[in-house]
């Protein structure tokens, strides 16, 4: 018995030496863990913070715009823009526009408004075969390397178009997928990055005595880049 007794305190030692090891691997595992789902909750608190900073930004446009019944020339859209200093409060807008609502064959309609708003002719482009037709007509920040946007239908691409469809069927805000923005325009960059519209209701002729009504007279957007 004297003889095995150095071996069983060897193999208790031993089993008890790996049962410390067990627990410790195991208290680094679940710290390891939680650390990480500490990390991720905390990037993920970052994350909504930043959208809801992001999408606050298409609210307050289409306060800007409902306060004036979707009447905003060029210039004050361009004012209130600017006064938003994206550069260092919205981290990866690429900018915001509006899309006029019209019917197929009603271009040239909305092809003299863009003519007195810009001070050039904007033909709207390309050719579809849609039934309506939401052609940027107003978009910030606009510069002479960007200018050919102004007129581009994006109703007459299916991943823009998915997302104005489902915009247009109620008052909430709606993301496309991946598209390239700037796509079609003949701009000298493009990026991969994604848009979320919003519909932009105006008041109409009422049918009757104190009756009123409205139309959608087009959509809001705000065009992010998916790098940032």
């Amino acid at each position: 018995m004297k003889k095995l007794f150095p071996i069983v305190a060897f193999v208790a030692v031993a089993l008890i030496s790996l049962t410390m090891a067990g627990f410790a691997y195991f208290a680094t595992q679940e710290a390891a863990r939680i650390k990480f789902e500490g990390t991720a909750d905390d990037a993920l608190s970052r994350i909504e913070s930043r959208i809801d900073l992001h999408l606050s930004l298409l609210r307050s446009t289409q306060a800007l715009f409902d306060a004036r019944n979707g009447d905003i020339t060029r210039g004050e859209f361009n004012a209130f823009f600017t006064a938003l200093n994206i550069d260092d409060n919205f981290a990866g807008l690429r900018g915001i526009g509006f899309l006029r609502l019209a019917k197929a064959g009603d271009e040239a309609a909305v092809e003299r408004d863009i003519l007195r708003d810009h001070g050039s002719a904007h033909p709207i482009y390309p050719a579809t075969t849609q039934q309506r037709r939401t052609p940027i007509v107003l978009f910030e920040p606009l510069d002479t390397s960007n200018q050919s946007i102004i007129g581009f239908d994006m109703f007459s691409e299916p991943v823009r178009r998915e997302a104005i469809e489902k915009a247009m069927a109620d008052d909430q805000q709606h993301a496309s997928g991946l598209v390239q923005l700037g796509q079609g325009a003949g701009v000298a960059q493009t990026f991969t990055g994604f848009l979320v519209f919003v519909r932009l209701n105006v008041e109409t002729a009422p049918d009757v005595i104190n009756a009123s009504r409205s139309s959608t007279a087009g959509l809001l957007y705000a065009a992010f880049r998916a790098q940032d």
